[in-house]
């Protein structure tokens, strides 16, 4: 199923917890906000915790200008309130000017 959708972007920050260690977590901000077109897919599946989950997955192409370049797999996409984990950023056509992004969706705390 294709449809165009608004992706945010958030970078992986680096901040000090309340004792001053320094912890991963997500910007408050996204640092890219784009339009794309999303295909959504069944994927496959995967043992978690002795369970069987099916992985929700997804592709999405859009054009790349400015801050798009520097989206990476370290990034996390954010398509209507859900988030996703970016698996592979791969630049297409002459002159990179357009993206596919390979997404995976995040657990419920994502």
């Amino acid at each position: 199923m294709r449809q165009i959708e608004k992706i945010r972007f958030y970078a992986l920050v680096d901040e000090a917890d309340e004792y001053g260690n320094e912890v991963a977590g997500w910007a408050d901000e996204p640092f890219l906000t784009v339009r794309a077109e999303v295909v959504y897919a069944a994927g496959g599946e995967a043992i978690q915790a002795a369970a069987l989950d099916a992985l929700k997955t997804a592709r999405a192409l859009f054009r790349v200008g400015g801050a798009a370049r520097r989206v990476t797999e370290a990034d996390k996409a954010v398509i209507g309130g859900v988030g996703w984990n970016i698996r592979s950023v791969v630049w297409i056509g002459r002159g990179q000017r357009r993206a596919e992004l390979m997404l995976e969706r995040l657990g419920e705390d994502g």
